[in-house]
C-alpha cells in the first residue's frame, strides 16, 4: 500500500523494475561490485553485490535483462572474488550519518526511512534517506517478486538442502 491505497500490478511492475535498475546502473562492469549508495566516490559493498546476484534471476524472469547479460554479470562477479586476495584486509563498511529528505527516485523506493526521526519535514512519513542503497534495492526487488508470484518461497521449499538443514536444526511442521 502507498498512502493507504492498494498497489496495482502495473505499479508493482514499475517499482520492481526501477528498484532492480539500481543494479544495472550502479555495478562496476569490470568486477561486478555494486556501490553501497549513490554518492560520488562511494565504495562497493558485499551486501549490495550479493543482492544484485540474488536479483539477477528475477530480472531475467521479469524481462528486465536478458539471461546472457545476467550470466555475464554473475560470472564477472564470481571470477573477481575467486581471483581476489583472501585474508583479513579491512572492509568497506560505512556508517551513514548525514541525511536529507526526499520521496520517490529513479530506482523506486528509497527504502531507508524512520517515521519517528525528530526533524521537521514536508514528508508525512518522516525522514527518508536522500541516497540509494544497493542493500535496499535487492530486497525490494525480491520481496515484490515473492508477493506477486511466491517464487522465492517456492524455491526455498523445493531446495532439498534448505529443507534438510531446517529439519536438522529442529524445525518442523507447516510446509516442512
Amino acid at each position: 500500500m502507498i498512502g493507504g491505497k492498494p498497489i496495482g500490478e502495473a505499479e508493482l511492475e514499475r517499482l520492481q523494475h526501477q528498484s532492480f535498475s539500481y543494479f544495472l546502473h550502479e555495478t562496476n562492469p569490470d568486477n561486478g561490485l555494486v556501490i553501497d549508495k549513490t554518492a560520488s566516490e562511494w565504495p562497493a559493498s558485499i551486501a549490495a553485490t550479493d543482492f544484485a546476484l540474488a536479483a539477477y534471476p528475477v530480472a531475467v524472469e521479469r524481462g528486465f535483462m536478458p539471461r546472457a547479460a545476467a550470466v555475464k554479470r554473475t560470472l564477472t562477479t564470481l571470477r573477481f572474488f575467486w581471483n581476489s586476495p583472501q585474508g583479513r584486509e579491512p572492509d568497506a563498511t560505512v556508517f551513514i550519518n548525514e541525511v536529507k529528505l526526499t520521496e520517490f527516485n529513479p530506482y523506486g523506493f528509497k527504502a531507508t526511512f524512520n517515521a519517528t526521526y525528530p526533524v521537521k519535514s514536508s514528508n508525512p512519513y518522516g525522514w527518508v534517506s536522500p541516497w540509494h542503497y544497493g542493500l535496499n534495492q535487492g530486497p525490494i526487488t525480491l520481496m515484490i517478486e515473492n508477493y506477486r508470484t511466491g517464487l522465492l518461497w517456492q524455491l526455498m521449499r523445493d531446495c532439498p538442502y534448505i529443507v534438510s538443514g531446517l529439519q536438522r536444526a529442529g524445525f518442523g511442521g507447516g510446509w516442512l
